[in-house]
């Protein structure tokens, strides 16, 4: 692992070089105002203050949880994004690190075609977050 960017983009050191990836399955708040935060608080129905906390707390829980690790990384069916960014699940060992940021309430599900390998178990991993009141569902 090289840097965290924010709560679903990484820069990691993959075959000799630096490769900025984007965490598949989900979406995390926005760090800074702007337009992505305000469609994001829209999408949520959390306002976009509270949101920006909530991406501040997905940028440092990211820190914490993949600073210094090794992590391995799993493909779906698009390999790149429209930025060019390396579309990927992120494991930390047995554990799917994009789901663990749902399920602690630091993310939501966000499927986009054809990337929908583990759509399903996002989708209940937000819904047992927001049963349970965890992180941006906290209100």
């Amino acid at each position: 692992m090289v840097r965290v960017v924010d709560g679903d983009t990484l820069r990691a050191r993959l075959d000799g070089g630096e490769e900025r990836i984007r965490l598949v399955g989900l979406d995390a708040p926005e760090r800074f105002p702007g337009p992505r935060l305000e469609h994001q608080a829209r999408q949520t129905g959390v306002p976009p203050e509270a949101l920006r906390r909530w991406g501040n707390a997905a940028y440092g829980f990211a820190r914490r949880y993949l600073g210094g690790r090794t992590v391995s990384l799993e493909l779906d069916v698009q390999e790149r994004d429209e930025f060019g960014r390396l579309l990927a699940y992120v494991w930390t060992g047995r554990v799917l690190f994009n789901l663990e940021l749902v399920r602690r309430g630091y993310a939501w599900a966000h499927p986009v075609p054809p990337n929908l390998r583990y759509a399903e178990l996002f989708a209940a991993c937000q819904q047992e977050a927001q049963a349970a009141r965890r992180g941006l569902w906290d209100r």
